[in-house]
């Protein structure tokens, strides 16, 4: 069984990977607090290789204590089964619960359609079937905005003209993309979707397209989604908002834009210019043949203006790009999965064996990971024997990538 579940799952050739889809402006860049964590209504946006508060690891031990003893939904799995499980969605489980609004039930379903997609036959990904459509530019990505967020743009009405099984092929095909050659934990984990109605009536717009399509990403890959841009949009746009917002989850409808007649002016405060098609109001060629492999850019808002070849980051672990949630207690159920309790040298009081566990456990993970120095500092604060390793990974300058890139590749 892959370990890696979480990270991409795809097979493409090197070719197809942009040098610039992941570039050092991406790797140096530091969120700021509200980038991690909403001011407005306290949702996580950013779960990986950043500090996490107490409350939110009680959640994760609660959670998986819930799952073991109370839930419906798992009690006929086998308990190796139920461990393996656990053990693979461990790092994601945070960004299930803030899915799910930290209602474990639904928690626990989402966590188990999403085990059980990750290990299916959907995945790998490959262009099979799909390469025509993706030439085309029935969905693809396109740069990134000023936060690093990369764009998807949708073409709703060549998507209606499709099977749903070719929708389905394009989105996965398309986040597992991302997750493998977009996404990095700790600067960005999240993406925008631009829709262009291109000024079309209301009945003109394919919204059950729309709904297909958002219902197909928040299905697979949850807690990722930070804007829907909708550009020339109806005049009677009310009316298909109403629609969407009887269909859509509340969190999915709030992140719904509606772009106007001064879309171009806006955008341009989200996006440096080369990011953006020139309809879009930017200054990179308005794509009409060749959409794919997807196009990305130097960040030139950044002094940092080099790219990253595609042999260095396909050669890095998948695991260093993504992150991994910094729960620095590890959960007894880890412990157990791998018989650590059975052990005579392990003798002791539970804490002393759950301590002892935490600090072997990070010691032989830690330094693989990309950190800032926030979230070194925190790691130092609750592990302090992790120190000397800690400030090792901790990326701020070009010199620091550099060093860290030659210690870690293959």
């Amino acid at each position: 069984m892959r370990d890696n579940v979480h990270y991409g799952f795809i097979q493409i050739p090197l070719s197809h990977i942009s040098p610039f889809a992941i570039d050092e402006a991406l790797l140096l860049y530091k969120p700021t607090p509200d980038d991690i964590v909403r001011k407005d209504n306290h949702s996580r946006v950013i779960f990986n290789n950043v500090a996490i508060t107490q409350e939110e690891e009680e959640h994760v031990e609660k959670f998986i204590n819930y799952l073991l003893s109370e839930c419906s939904i798992v009690e006929n799995m086998l308990e190796n089964e139920l461990l393996e499980l656990i053990h693979l969605m461990q790092p994601e489980l945070l960004r299930l619960l803030y899915s799910a609004k930290f209602d474990y039930e639904e928690a626990a379903s989402l966590t188990l359609k999403n085990y059980e997609f990750r290990l299916s036959s959907l995945l790998p990904a490959t262009i099979n079937e799909i390469e025509k459509e993706l030439k085309e530019g029935y969905l693809y990505w396109f740069g990134r905005d000023k936060k690093f967020r990369p764009t998807l743009i949708a073409d709703i009405f060549k998507l209606q003209n499709i099977s749903v099984d070719k929708i389905l092929k394009l989105v996965i095909f398309c986040f597992e993309f991302f997750l493998r050659y977009l996404h990095v934990g700790g600067r960005a984990e999240s993406y925008n979707v631009m829709i262009d109605c291109c000024n079309k009536s209301v009945v003109e717009v394919p919204i059950q397209m729309i709904i297909k399509l958002v219902d197909l990403m928040h299905s697979k890959y949850r807690g990722r989604l930070h804007k829907i841009y909708l550009i020339n949009t109806p005049s009677l746009i009310n009316m298909m908002m109403k629609t969407l917002s009887t269909v859509l989850p509340k969190g999915t409808f709030e992140k719904i834009l509606i772009l106007k007649k001064d879309f171009r002016d806006v955008l341009s405060k989200l996006y440096d210019h080369n990011q953006l098609q020139e309809k879009f109001g930017g200054t990179s060629s308005d794509l009409i043949e060749d959409f794919y492999p997807f196009k990305f850019f130097s960040n030139v808002g950044n002094e940092v203006k080099s790219g990253i070849s595609p042999e260095v980051i396909v050669n890095l672990p998948p695991k260093i790009l993504y992150g991994t949630s910094m729960i620095l207690k590890k959960q007894r159920l880890v412990q157990k999965r791998h018989k650590f309790f059975e052990s005579p040298d392990n003798m002791g009081t539970e804490e002393d064996s759950s301590s002892k566990y935490d600090l072997e456990s990070w010691t032989k993970e830690i330094g693989i990971y990309m950190l800032t120095k926030d979230t070194a500092k925190y790691i130092i604060n609750n592990r302090p024997q992790l120190g000397v390793m800690v400030e090792q990974n901790i990326i701020e300058t070009r010199k620091d990538l550099k060093s860290f890139v030659c210690k870690v590749k293959i």
